[in-house]
C-alpha cells in the first residue's frame, strides 16, 4: 500500500474473523498490521547477493575447470618439447662428431701435410665444432633442469688456451667487422679449476657481445686479475660505444 508520500509500503497482516453475536454474521476480520517493508528489502537484497554468489561460484567453476585444461596442455606441451629437445640434441651429436672427427685427423695431417692456412682453418672448425657440441650439451641439461642434473665438471684448465679457443670462433666475425682482437691474449701462468666448456662458452658469449657493440677499427681485449689467493677475474673490455652509468 502506498503511504503519505506515495512511497511504496508492504504490510504483513495478521487477524482473526469476527461475528455478529446476536445473528451469527461475519462482519470482518480483527487484527494487526506490521511494516515489514525494510525487512523486505534487506531479504531482497539478499536475494539477489545471493544469486550474484552462486553466479560468481558457477564462473569460478568453469574458470577452474579451464584452468586445469590449460594446465594439462602446457604439461603435455612440455612434455613434447622436452622429447623433441632431448631428440634432436642426440641427432645432432652425429654430424658434428663426423666433423669433429675428421678435423681432427686434418690436424694430425693423417693423411699428408697442409699448408698453415687450411691447418689454421682445420683448428678454427674443430673448435667451432666443439663449442656447438658444449651448446648441445646444454640443451640437454636444460631438458634435465627439472631433475637438477645439470653436469658441471671443473679440472685444471690453462686458461689462456680456453681463452684462444674462444677466440678462434669469433675471430671470423670480428674479421668481417675489422675488429682488432689482437688483446684476446693472456699469459699461460693462469692455471683455475673450472669447466673447460662452460668457460669457453662464457667466453664466446661475452666477445660476441664486445664485437657487436664495437664499430669498424676498433679493438676487443681480455684483462686477467687474481683478486684474491684462490681467485682469478677475467673482463672482457672493447672500444664500443659503452654501457651508461647509471
Amino acid at each position: 500500500m502506498p503511504d503519505k508520500r506515495r512511497r511504496i509500503r508492504r504490510i504483513s497482516m495478521t487477524g482473526v474473523p469476527v461475528f455478529d453475536e446476536s445473528f451469527g454474521r461475519f462482519t470482518g476480520y480483527r487484527g494487526t498490521g506490521t511494516d515489514v517493508t525494510r525487512q523486505y528489502e534487506i531479504e531482497l537484497r539478499a536475494r539477489k547477493i545471493q544469486e550474484v554468489l552462486e553466479s560468481s561460484l558457477t564462473e569460478l567453476r568453469e574458470r577452474n575447470l579451464e584452468l586445469d585444461r590449460a594446465l594439462q596442455e602446457a604439461r603435455s606441451a612440455a612434455r613434447a618439447k622436452t622429447d623433441f629437445l632431448g631428440k634432436m640434441s642426440h641427432e645432432l651429436r652425429t654430424p658434428l662428431n663426423a666433423i669433429i672427427g675428421f678435423s681432427e685427423m686434418s690436424i694430425q695431417q693423417a693423411f699428408g701435410s697442409l699448408n698453415a692456412r687450411y691447418l689454421s682453418y682445420f683448428r678454427d672448425i674443430h673448435g667451432a665444432a666443439y663449442h656447438l657440441l658444449n651448446i648441445i650439451n646444454d640443451i640437454l641439461d636444460a631438458v634435465n633442469i627439472d631433475s637438477s642434473k645439470i653436469s658441471v665438471e671443473p679440472r685444471a684448465i690453462c686458461l689462456s688456451d680456453v681463452v684462444a679457443q674462444a677466440k678462434s670462433i669469433v675471430a671470423v666475425r670480428a674479421e668481417q667487422n675489422e675488429i682488432d682482437l689482437s688483446a684476446v691474449d693472456i699469459s699461460r701462468e693462469w692455471v683455475v679449476l673450472a669447466d673447460p666448456g662452460r668457460t669457453r662458452k662464457i667466453l664466446v658469449n661475452l666477445l660476441n657481445n664486445a664485437i657487436k657493440f664495437t664499430n669498424a677499427g676498433g679493438s676487443v681485449g681480455i684483462d686477467v686479475l687474481a683478486t684474491d689467493a684462490a681467485t682469478v677475474a677475467f673482463t672482457v673490455w672493447d672500444t664500443g660505444i659503452g654501457i651508461p652509468d647509471d
